[in-house]
């Protein structure tokens, strides 16, 4: 059955400027105003789902159901047009149905285009 997630998250800005680069003309230095747009989050999430129980044929599935939270520390970073993200994700509540196996930790990852 689909799960039903939840998510709340906090981030935190590295740097609250962009990276400018610097140019050497004849008459001495100069700064050039141009920017690489590149901006680094630190993230924290907190991720859950609530998994209904299967039917099968009109019966519950003895060992389907159940409720998982997870604490998920990532990065983030973005830049003009193009953005990512990569995060590990540990669960701190497994309250799961029956025998399922359990999870030790999930990779959760992704990647964004502005068109």
């Amino acid at each position: 059955m689909t799960p039903l997630p939840t998510s709340t998250a906090v981030t935190y800005r590295l740097s609250s400027h962009d990276h400018s680069t610097h140019e050497q003309s004849k008459n001495g230095h100069y700064h050039n105003n141009k920017t690489n747009g590149i901006k680094w989050d630190l993230l924290l999430e907190v991720n859950g789902e609530t998994r209904r129980k299967n039917r099968v044929i009109g019966h519950l599935e003895e060992n389907s159901g159940g409720t998982t939270a997870y604490l998920s520390p990532g990065v983030k970073f973005s830049a003009k047009g193009f953005g990512g993200f990569i995060s590990v994700a540990i669960p701190i509540i497994e309250n799961l149905k029956g025998k399922q196996t359990d999870v030790d930790s999930r990779i959760v990852a992704g990647i964004s285009f502005a068109l």
